[in-house]
C-alpha cells in the first residue's frame, strides 16, 4: 500500500448493527418520484452514507446487495 491510499478494513458487526444499518437504508434510500430521501428531503442523504459505508465493510454484502435489499423489502410492503 502506497502512501495516501485507503484500503478499507472489513469489521465484524453485530448482528443487530448489521439489521439497524440495513434498516436506515431502507428508510433513507432516495424515492425515484421525488429524486431525495423522505425523511432528510435531500438526495443521497448522511445518514443513509454512513449506513451504506458501514455495510460496505461487511464481509459478503456489498453495496449494490444492500440497495437491492432495501428495493426488495419496499416492493413487499416492508417483509425481507
Amino acid at each position: 500500500m502506497t502512501f495516501g491510499q485507503f484500503e478499507p478494513e472489513y469489521v465484524p458487526l453485530a448482528a443487530r448493527l448489521v439489521a439497524y444499518y440495513r434498516a436506515v437504508v431502507i428508510a433513507h434510500t432516495d424515492d425515484p418520484v421525488v429524486g431525495a430521501c423522505l425523511v432528510c428531503r435531500v438526495s443521497g442523504c448522511e445518514d443513509l452514507r454512513y449506513a451504506s459505508a458501514r455495510l460496505a465493510m461487511v464481509p459478503g454484502r456489498s453495496i449494490t446487495s444492500t440497495v437491492e435489499l432495501a428495493e426488495e423489502i419496499d416492493h413487499k410492503g416492508g417483509q425481507p
